[in-house]
């Protein structure tokens, strides 16, 4: 018999852990049958790049969401201040803070958005940021007047999901109303106000959470390592013992 354990070393009348019988098992195999480790040892190994790779591409994903929320949360606080304290003559110096605000916002949403992490935390982390009350109202087809408020002053959503400035509809709308302008962007329930409530509740977001670990498949590799039978004469299934 190929590839064959004996269960002389084994007690199978008082098995009393699956999980310990089995890991003893692999190990009395992997011990016994070096020649045949190798097939083996290549399915346990991919199985731990697999896992190795997820993890580490979780990782990356959290390190640069987390980089992408905080300079949202910065450029956020920067616009409400620049706006609270704007005077006449400041229009400029408004456009450049949303600007730099929604290229905080599109860069953030963008990376949420690229297809490398698949986990509820992406769907959460986007309710929080690109689904809140104040940027459904920035977009084109959100009624009522709040809506019409922001995009008159040429802040909007575009069908991508991207924040639009339009710097000449911004300086007028602040010109003919600073008012306005500070009751839309910079007190409180505001546009950056509540974009920096809701960035602090999106990095609270467990960083396993970016990642659907069970698309791993890493028990096909377990599998195959315990009962696949290869080309080999010398790579025989892991329980043919059973046979």
């Amino acid at each position: 018999m190929i590839g064959s354990v004996s269960s002389s070393s084994f007690n199978l009348g008082s098995i009393g852990n699956v999980h310990s019988y089995a890991t003893n098992l692999v190990k009395s195999y992997m011990t016994e049958n070096k020649d045949s480790t190798n097939l083996v040892g290549g399915f346990l190994n991919n199985a731990l790049g697999t896992t190795s790779k997820t993890a580490q591409s979780n990782v990356n994903f959290t390190k640069t969401n987390a980089s992408n929320l905080n300079a949202l949360k910065s450029t956020a606080s920067s616009l409400g201040s620049t706006v609270r304290s704007a005077k006449d003559g400041d229009s400029e110096k408004i456009v450049k803070a949303a600007e730099a605000f929604a290229g905080a916002y599109n860069k953030a949403v963008g990376h949420l958005t690229n297809g490398s992490a698949d986990g509820a935390g992406v769907s959460k982390a986007l309710g929080y940021i690109a689904n809140n009350r104040m940027t459904q109202m920035s977009m084109a087809n959100y009624g009522g007047f709040a809506a019409s408020r922001l995009q008159s002053m040429g802040i909007s959503i575009d069908d991508d999901g991207m924040m639009q400035i339009d710097a000449e509809k911004l300086t007028a709308a602040f010109e003919k109303s600073p008012s306005q302008v500070k009751g839309a962007l910079s007190v409180y329930g505001s546009l950056s106000d509540d974009m920096i409530t809701n960035v602090d509740k999106a990095l609270r977001i467990p960083a396993a959470t970016y990642t659907n670990f069970s698309n791993m498949k890493v028990e096909n590799s377990l599998l195959n390592a315990l009962f696949s039978s290869g080309s080999s004469a010398k790579a025989g299934s892991l329980f043919d013992f059973l046979l």
